[in-house]
């Protein structure tokens, strides 16, 4: 994405990406590991918390293409959608008049994964 400035008096255009920060469109997730068990049937219980971001709808002002749900996958096999992301709360200063909102969402998820084995 090249970002530029428009001259109002002569309408040329000037490019200012070295004065605005790079964007990424792809969310940042972070996910931590906050506790895993295995029962005696085999099952696996990990029970991850993170945070979701999604930076290019921080620029729109209703907020469309914010983080709604999040797919958790394990070695490429779907393991379930994580869907209840909490808004965040935090004060985040707004570092550009283009920003109008903060779009980072949490959660805490715990997931169960049948018939652990050795060598999973």
């Amino acid at each position: 994405m090249d970002y530029v400035a428009r001259d109002p008096n002569s309408g040329s255009t000037t490019r200012v990406n070295a004065l605005v920060e790079g964007s990424d469109a792809r969310p940042i997730v972070k996910i931590t590991n906050v506790s895993a068990s295995i029962n005696t049937n085999n099952q696996l219980s990990v029970t991850l918390s993170g945070t979701a971001r999604e930076q290019m709808s921080e620029t729109l002002t209703n907020g469309a293409g914010a983080v709604t749900s999040l797919s958790l996958f394990i070695d490429g096999e779907f393991i379930e959608d994580i869907t209840n992301l909490t808004p965040f709360t935090g004060n985040v200063p707004i570092r550009s008049p283009w920003l109008h909102r903060d779009s980072t969402v949490s959660f805490t998820k715990t997931v169960t994964i049948d018939n652990i084995s050795a060598g999973m």
